[in-house]
């Protein structure tokens, strides 16, 4: 197996799979209104090739991986078009839990 072989092999079924339609699906329209999911994709791939000194196969190894995160939709109307943004849980749980210890380092610093 060449190494350009070797490394459509590993990307072409994770770039193939991973698209905003097959997670998130076709654009709804409703009414006078289409909306749009709009995600963030992120890989990685990794790879070695080579052979051995006495063997005459050709070796190779890798992997890869990737991500699909919802970022929003975009909503299209009649009299404009916006961007919805989506919070993510884990950017309002910090949040909270800064302003939680926050307030705990305050109310001790206020009572002494």
């Amino acid at each position: 197996m060449d190494i350009q072989k070797f490394f459509q092999s590993l990307t072409e079924p994770l770039t193939n799979r991973m698209i905003v339609k097959s997670i998130f699906g076709d654009p709804i329209t409703a009414g006078d209104k289409t909306i749009i999911p709009v995600a963030k994709l992120s890989f990685g791939f990794g790879g070695g090739f080579g052979n051995k000194i006495k063997e005459e196969d050709d070796e190779g190894g890798g992997g890869g991986g990737g991500a699909v995160i919802p970022l929003g939709v975009v909503e299209v109307g009649p009299q404009a078009t916006h961007f919805i943004s989506i919070e993510a849980p884990h950017k309002i749980i910090g949040a909270l839990a800064a302003g939680f210890f926050l307030g705990l380092v305050l109310a001790r610093h206020h009572r002494h």
